[in-house]
């Protein structure tokens, strides 16, 4: 089997199926095939400041892709369970210990862990299926994960692309303070996420 690099596995979809491989792939690693996402989200957006593809197009279909795993592991959570996802779950690297503790991560912070997960290395890939378990409404955890997806592929395809020929060491700065560098960016997204629900509710109690 040919293991593509980053770089070459983006060119090699945009080149084979065009935006919709970028949607596909974004789709896949959602639903747990750990990708290196991040890195093919960098890379994406440094394309972009060379000319070889568009922004907006490339935002479109990773965000899509990321909408559309989440929704489908959100609907594998709610029809199947725990049990199902305990007892097959590793074939596709959710393996019984980390969904554990990503359950754990899950009930203490509620409907803003959709948010934050997004930035916590192997927490997206469960979240969506955690909410489906808990049977939360599917419009509250789509509004949650709509603005956790959005955060999250315009914050790596930015540094991508504004920061041009210097995103390969970027990439190894992330991997290599990846942990410390998803806590202060999931430490963000819970602030932002609180700010609007205090103010949406200070909103609401005026109108009232």
């Amino acid at each position: 089997m040919i293991r593509l690099e980053p770089r070459e596995l983006i060119f090699h979809l945009l080149q084979h199926y065009g935006y919709i491989g970028l949607y596909l792939l974004f789709i896949i690693d959602t639903l747990g095939v750990f990708l290196p996402s991040k890195t093919i989200l960098i890379i994406s957006g440094f394309l972009v400041s060379q000319g070889f593809i568009k922004h907006l197009p490339l935002f479109i279909a990773a965000l899509a892709g990321s909408l559309t795993g989440f929704f489908t592991g959100y609907q594998v959570g709610t029809k199947v369970g725990k049990p199902f996802l305990d007892k097959y779950g590793k074939c596709i690297y959710l393996t019984p210990k980390l969904l554990r503790k990503a359950e754990k991560w899950f009930d203490a912070y509620g409907t803003a862990a959709i948010l934050i997960a997004y930035f916590i290395p192997g927490l997206r890939h469960i979240v969506p299926y955690l909410s489906g378990i808990a049977q939360m409404p599917v419009r509250k955890v789509m509004l949650c994960a709509f603005s956790g997806a959005t955060l999250w592929v315009l914050t790596f395809t930015l540094i991508g692309r504004f920061l041009g020929n210097n995103w390969s060491t970027i990439i190894n700065i992330l991997n290599n303070y990846r942990l410390e560098i998803g806590g202060i960016a999931a430490a963000m997204a819970l602030v932002s996420f609180l700010v609007r629900r205090a103010f949406g509710k200070n909103y609401n109690n005026k109108r009232a």
